[in-house]
């Protein structure tokens, strides 16, 4: 059996401690006794309140966008912020790329057809589209946006209704029969259907009756899902 050398120690010193304590004198009554009273430079000075700090900041969670704004929410529901489409291009793209936590991917593309010059900044499935020129006619804003993914660098897209990229195309149909653009059957190829239509009323630009802007969700692959969500688009008055 090893022996327990390092409590033999341990045990040896305390008890050394005891006894030099024990044969310690005590102060004769002859001897000086130090005052204790605590004087005004030993009081203890109170600590100064710390300053009450700020609140966390919220973080974003979702992003939803109808035909009227682009709208950041908290995971509480909190409106965080908001952006319309008529707004200086440069404050979305600031404003998103704070939500997104970095710099979208840039594409610039020259007119065709009936486009016009225009820039897409995309964060991976969350693009922003902006006309170089704002155009001057009625009800066309110089930026619109595009989801093709439903949760994007943590961040969840969704459009009225709740819908998503992903979403069941025929329920989304079903909440908007009077909307589908074409014939609904997702098997025979693919649907756009107006989500949230907002009526407009009439400009000098679009002088009928019935004009609206609304979101456009798409089966672009004929399947079941929505696999694309953009806006806002006006139906000009169809």
């Amino acid at each position: 059996m090893k022996p327990f050398r390092g409590r033999g120690a341990a045990l040896l010193s305390i008890i050394a401690a005891l006894t030099l304590a024990g044969c310690a004198p005590s102060p004769s009554s002859s001897e000086p006794v130090a005052d204790r009273t605590p004087t005004a430079a030993a009081s203890a000075t109170p600590a100064p309140a710390p300053e009450p700090t700020a609140a966390t900041e919220l973080a974003a969670a979702l992003i939803a966008f109808t035909a009227e704004a682009i709208t950041v929410f908290a995971e509480d529901g909190t409106t965080l912020s908001s952006y319309d489409y008529y707004q200086e291009p440069q404050q979305i793209i600031d404003g998103l790329t704070t939500v997104f936590g970095g710099a979208p991917v840039e594409t610039f593309h020259a007119a065709s057809g009936h486009l016009t010059d225009r820039a897409e900044r995309d964060w991976g499935g969350f693009t922003l589209i902006t006309e170089t020129v704002p155009s001057t006619i009625d009800y066309h804003p110089q930026n619109t946006v595009e989801a093709t993914a439903a949760v994007v660098r943590g961040i969840r897209i969704s459009t009225v209704g709740g819908f998503a990229v992903g979403s069941d195309i025929g329920t989304a149909a079903a909440s908007y029969p009077d909307e589908i653009v074409g014939l609904f059957d997702p098997s025979n190829g693919p649907v756009v259907l107006r989500m949230g239509p907002i009526p407009l009323p009439p400009t000098d630009d679009y002088q009928d009756d019935g004009i609206t802007t609304a979101v456009l969700a798409s089966n672009s692959d004929a399947g079941p899902a929505i696999a694309r969500l953009w806006g806002p688009v006006l139906n000009r008055g169809a």
